[in-house]
């Protein structure tokens, strides 16, 4: 049996929206399939989920994402709703029940909210509940944001002791140079000293995104702190999951 206890599962909203616009079902369906076989292996999970702003811009027919914060938050008022309803659906295919968790940085800053964040996501636990954690994108501003749902995935695994972070991404893992723009990359399977490779991944986010590579090293420098191991994979790969579970790590970083 795996000695992994719980995971946090991080997903962007690139990974989750189709070229088209709007959600990717197909994608929600396997993430659904994928927690339910890990619990299978007796490991609790928690998805930190992107893509409210994504859903809102689809259904406010809109192609770029707002660059003011009044936009970006009426896109993620509309969204969120979209978000968590299509978690639902999917996840009671597989007899999964889910709750959303919308948290600010305010929330694990303060002792107060943050041990009542910290209680309540451990009761959903306890009740065989999915968390679904995502930023309050709606009312918080600059100063109390994470800036990236990367960071608040690696937060998060440390508010109840996961034993490693899984992040979901659109490509492999880390490697030496772009892949989409040198054919020479090679993937990195370890990474032992962070700063060693920060380098390597410098750049922007995707249009419906706010991270990138090096949101996704931040996160693992903080989760590595606390004793968390990180992997990265593709979103692609989800049905590979389970590996982890049997300590048969699949391709990523």
């Amino acid at each position: 049996m795996t000695t992994l206890k719980r995971a946090i599962i991080k997903i962007g909203s690139h990974s989750l929206t189709s070229s088209q616009g709007g959600l990717n079902g197909v994608v929600i369906d396997r993430l659904a399939w994928a927690i339910a076989a890990l619990r299978e292996y007796g490991v609790e999970c928690i998805l930190v989920s992107s893509g409210a702003v994504a859903a809102g811009m689809a259904k406010l027919g809109l192609k770029k994402k707002p660059k003011d914060i009044a936009g970006k938050q009426a896109a993620a008022a509309v969204g969120q709703g979209i978000l968590i309803e299509k978690y639902a659906y999917f996840f009671e295919k597989y007899n999964l029940t889910c709750a959303q968790i919308l948290l600010s940085r305010i929330d694990l800053v303060e002792s107060a909210h943050y041990r009542n964040a910290q209680n309540t996501l451990e009761r959903l636990l306890k009740y065989g509940i999915v968390p679904i954690v995502n930023e309050n994108d709606t009312v918080v501003y600059e100063e109390l944001c994470f800036g990236d749902n990367d960071k608040l995935s690696a937060l998060v695994a440390g508010i109840v002791d996961a034993d490693i972070l899984i992040m979901l991404t659109d490509v492999d893992g880390l490697f030496t140079a772009n892949p989409a723009k040198n054919k020479d990359a090679r993937l990195i399977p370890l990474v032992e000293d962070i700063n060693s490779v920060k380098a390597l991944a410098q750049g922007v986010g995707s249009e419906v995104g706010t991270g990138g590579m090096i949101t996704k090293l931040r996160a693992a420098e903080i989760a590595t702190r606390c004793g968390i191991a990180t992997f990265l994979m593709n979103a692609s790969r989800l049905p590979e999951i389970t590996k982890i579970a049997e300590g048969k790590y699949t391709l990523g970083t």
